[in-house]
């Protein structure tokens, strides 16, 4: 299901869930992988985040905004302003 946004295009929901079960499993998969893989190299599998605050108090702000601000593209229905903020604040991070 590859349609560019604000073409005609064949839609269907089985399409779609796969869509979205397959990004979700191999991004966030991924993901979750490497900080299994990285916690046990690093930190013999123990992570504490009782100072993340404190240590990444500008990032911890940064992404409450990104998300307030994905949150109302996504209420003003405007998905291809959503899907380029996202982007761009996958590449730039």
């Amino acid at each position: 299901m590859a349609v560019p946004f604000g073409q005609d295009g064949d839609f269907g929901q089985r399409a779609l869930i796969d869509r979205i079960n397959n990004d979700l499993g191999n991004d966030l998969g991924n993901l979750l992988n490497r900080l299994i893989g990285m916690s046990y190299k690093y930190f013999d599998g123990v992570i504490v985040s009782g100072q993340c605050e404190k240590y990444y108090s500008e990032e911890l702000k940064r992404i409450q905004t990104v998300i307030g601000e994905l949150d109302q593209l996504m209420v003003d229905i405007q998905i291809n302003r959503y899907l380029e903020y996202a982007s761009y604040w996958q590449i730039s991070r």
